[in-house]
């Protein structure tokens, strides 16, 4: 898909849709995931107060997806077609969360397997993984994923999970 439109609102308050343009369905879901992880702080400084620089998170795949479902009450995007510019396909939310962001969530699992092969780690012994920032692995029962923040440029304060 060459261009997507998001469109996106809260689910406590709809006047708060907003849209976002991505180029591809990876960068979507990298400002999903990226969103969520920048709420993950939030939560973690209001319930702890404190402010730290570690840039790593731990996070299961149903968290996430949990988060989309809690707080969007719209999720769904246009995608303009590569070999038809003037079609344009809607797709909801499960479309997302299946597609864009378990693909970009794959995308990050072999990234770090083939970090850690590089780096000769040994195998994980139960086939699950958590993905940090500096690409350490631990045992997981999902896939865990941890990447660089970014923002939505929505409100996430208030939001509880």
């Amino acid at each position: 898909m060459a261009f997507i439109l998001l469109s996106s609102a809260k689910h406590d308050a709809p006047n708060t849709r907003s849209f976002n343009e991505f180029k591809t369905t990876e960068d979507l879901a990298k400002a999903l995931v990226n969103h969520f992880e920048e709420y993950l702080l939030t939560r973690e400084r209001c319930e702890t107060g404190i402010t730290t620089d570690d840039n790593s998170l731990e996070y299961k795949s149903d968290q996430l997806y949990k988060f989309l479902d809690d707080f969007f009450g719209e999720l769904c995007c246009l995608a303009r077609q590569e070999d038809d510019p003037n079609l344009w396909i809607p797709y909801p939310k499960d479309w997302v969360k299946e597609n864009c962001i378990y693909i970009y969530l794959r995308g990050q699992h072999e990234r770090a397997l083939k970090e850690a092969a590089a780096q000769a780690r040994p195998p994980l012994g139960d086939g699950g993984l958590a993905v940090h920032t500096n690409l350490a692995i631990a045992p997981a029962k999902s896939i865990d994923n941890i990447i660089n923040r970014g923002s939505l440029g929505m409100d996430i304060d208030g939001v509880h999970g």
